[in-house]
């Protein structure tokens, strides 16, 4: 019997709290696998240190499971205007001041994977909180 699983049809939640950040890239928690399956991930990403703010941002995706991950959105990218991969955004998080939030909602269709990777001038910390979806 063909059709729909529900795992193609149902959002995929994921929350990664109060995640330790330095002042190099660090990644924030595992790699997310979506195997294809999600088109998007919408999420709020929460600066929850009180004084420090980021000072970078990174959404980085792998091709296949044995892949190296590379930069989909870093940096400045983030200040781009909104287009095919960025499709919506409330701030630009390179540089997220603390105790900020931004909601953000990018294009992932096709990878295998994705993972987000933080930094501050300092130590800090951060929440990512969000879900992958279908349409």
């Amino acid at each position: 019997m063909g059709g729909t699983s529900k795992l193609d049809v149902m959002p995929h939640k994921f929350a990664l709290s109060n995640a330790a950040v330095g002042a190099t890239l660090e990644d924030i928690e595992n790699p997310r696998v979506i195997d294809g399956r999600y088109n998007k991930v919408c999420f709020e990403l929460e600066n929850t240190h009180a004084t420090v703010a980021l000072t970078d941002f990174s959404l980085m995706v792998r091709a296949h499971e044995d892949g190296t991950f590379v930069n989909l959105i870093t940096g400045a990218g983030w200040q781009a205007a909104v287009g095919a991969i960025l499709l919506f955004k409330t701030a630009n998080i390179d540089t997220l001041a603390a105790t900020a939030k931004a909601t953000l909602l990018v294009n992932v269709a096709g990878w295998q994977a994705i993972k987000f990777q933080a930094k501050t001038g300092t130590s800090g910390s951060v929440t990512v909180r969000g879900y992958f979806s279908r349409s």
